[in-house]
């Protein structure tokens, strides 16, 4: 355990933390990435960090700097902090300290989600799209905007999981590794029945793939839906 006279390789600790997450949790990609950033995040804060008394003032510290200097929103902050949380529970876990330590979050202003109209919605679905990149992308916005997908489960939506005839999707990679069987809508149906035989690459297992045959990568397929929804 930490003391006021022993030293705790605090950095060389998230590298363990990290490592147990993938290998023994199997956390995705994604989140392990999460996790790098966010400490990076606090690593100043971190070096140097001498006694359990350091830590629990550092961590907290770290948060007053953050919201203080305004450069991150208080939903990123608290993002930030929700995984130095895990570690520092893990830490616990571990015997490396004695006391729980755990940073407060910082209050945010609660905000209610924009919805489109029912305008903007018949406008969308009325678009009609000039080129094959334009056809794919329309296409995945009607997917998200019919069954409520996210954009990383609509990229990796493959031609076996969809049932055409029983208007069911089933979503393989959904949040947390679980998988969830989702239904969509008569239009719907009829735009991938139209898309499905012409636009997809035919050696490719996936419905939105790239020319070569992968999935787009997440940060084009969200920048593109992003500019056209």
């Amino acid at each position: 355990m930490l003391s006021e006279t022993q030293s705790l390789p605090i950095l060389a600790l998230t590298a363990s933390f990290i490592s147990e997450r993938r290998y023994l949790q199997n956390v995705s990609p994604k989140t392990l990435e999460w996790y790098r950033c966010s400490f990076k995040a606090f690593e100043p804060y971190l070096i140097g960090v001498a006694s359990e008394q350091a830590l629990r003032a550092s961590v907290r510290k770290a948060v007053m700097e953050m919201s203080e200097a305004g450069k991150l929103s208080p939903t990123s902050i608290n993002d930030y902090a929700r995984c130095l949380n895990a570690f520092l529970k893990w830490l616990k876990e571990e015997g490396h300290i004695s006391e729980p330590i755990k940073i407060p979050k910082v209050k945010t202003q609660r905000k209610l989600p924009t919805l489109l109209s029912d305008n903007s919605i018949t406008t969308f679905l009325s678009y009609k799209p000039v080129n094959r990149i334009e056809r794919r992308v329309h296409t995945m916005a009607l997917v998200v905007l019919d069954t409520g997908m996210r954009i990383d489960e609509v990229r990796h939506l493959r031609k076996q999981d969809m049932d055409i005839d029983n208007l069911l999707i089933t979503v393989h990679k959904a949040k947390g590794g679980k998988q969830r069987v989702l239904p969509f809508s008569l239009v719907l149906r009829r735009i991938l029945f139209r898309f499905l035989k012409t636009e997809p690459n035919a050696l490719s297992d996936y419905v939105f793939s790239t020319r070569n045959g992968p999935p787009q990568t997440y940060r084009n397929a969200h920048r593109i839906l992003a500019k056209h929804i």
